[in-house]
């Protein structure tokens, strides 16, 4: 008789600790979303993610390299709509907004409703892949004609960082590097309407800083490229820019953030042909 409750008890504590560790299950101590201040944590074994309600710059700080990814304070291109008076560029940055937690499978996060931006924002995180997502919405479908949201990362002028853009045959952009390049400034420098601009040959793109790295992965890559400004020497300034489809942004968009320690260009070409796999989309030249 003993024995019997000994080992319903053990079987009692296996399942308790699956809840707390499994990603279905209940939230282990080194995960939650809590407000502290006007900021909000997302918290994870491996990240923590800080949005910053008075700019909406998400820092996002990888535990185990210690390195932080501090995203800019400037906000002047993350919307661009159109009214009577013509375009006109926003930023969520100061907007009247309230701001929730929320859970969405393994997903935990905040969701993010404007008052009176015609957009909504959910930045939600992933605490066992290290992923962290970003979604936006349109609540009108004749207002915003682009978005370049999340905005780029504060990049060191440095050859230790680096900036990876599959754009043509794709090309690797060091911090420093002393020619200034840019891309899809000629889409955001419009007035009345869209120019050119280039398209991604993969839907993503990359940044290592030191010991640590991001690939920014797009799940709705159809209207989307990359906003690329270098001036000579640095600072690198690389983000989403989404595009208009008929004119505006008509259906939701997101990009994951993926932050792997030690990767390279190379480990980011992997990932994304195993996606390419899993998802049933990898074709070879044989076929």
């Amino acid at each position: 008789m003993r024995l019997g409750l000994r080992s319903h008890f053990i079987v009692l504590c296996c399942v308790l600790f699956s809840l707390v560790v499994s990603p279905g299950g209940l939230l282990s101590s080194t995960e939650g979303v809590r407000q502290v201040g006007t900021d909000w944590i997302l918290e994870g074994p491996n990240l923590r993610v800080v949005v910053h309600k008075g700019t909406m710059a998400v820092d996002v700080t990888d535990k185990v390299t210690h390195t932080t990814w501090k995203m800019s304070d400037n906000g002047k291109h993350d919307l661009t709509i159109k009214n009577a008076e013509g375009m006109r560029e926003l930023s969520l940055g100061g907007a009247d907004a309230v701001i929730t937690p929320t859970r969405r499978g393994h997903w935990l996060g905040i969701a993010v409703r404007f008052t009176y931006l015609p957009i909504k924002l959910d930045v939600l995180l992933q605490p066992r892949l290290d992923e962290v997502s970003f979604r936006l919405s349109p609540t009108q479908e004749d207002r915003v004609v682009f978005a370049a949201y999340p905005r780029p990362f504060d990049l060191p002028q440095s050859p230790d960082a680096m900036s990876i853009i599959p754009v043509q045959e794709g090309f690797l952009l060091p911090g420093d590097y002393k020619f200034p390049v840019s891309v899809g400034h000629r889409a955001m420098a419009r007035v009345t309407g869209l120019e050119t601009y280039q398209k991604l040959s993969m839907p993503w793109w990359g940044q290592v800083q030191g010991p640590s790295s991001v690939m920014a992965f797009l799940e709705t890559p159809d209207d989307a490229t990359v906003y690329l400004r270098h001036p000579a020497g640095g600072p690198t300034e690389l983000n989403t820019l989404w595009l208009p489809s008929l004119g505006f942004m008509r259906y939701p968009r997101r990009v994951v953030y993926i932050f792997r320690p030690h990767w390279n260009y190379v480990s980011m070409v992997e990932y994304f042909r195993h996606w390419m796999q899993q998802h049933g989309e990898w074709r070879t030249l044989t076929e």
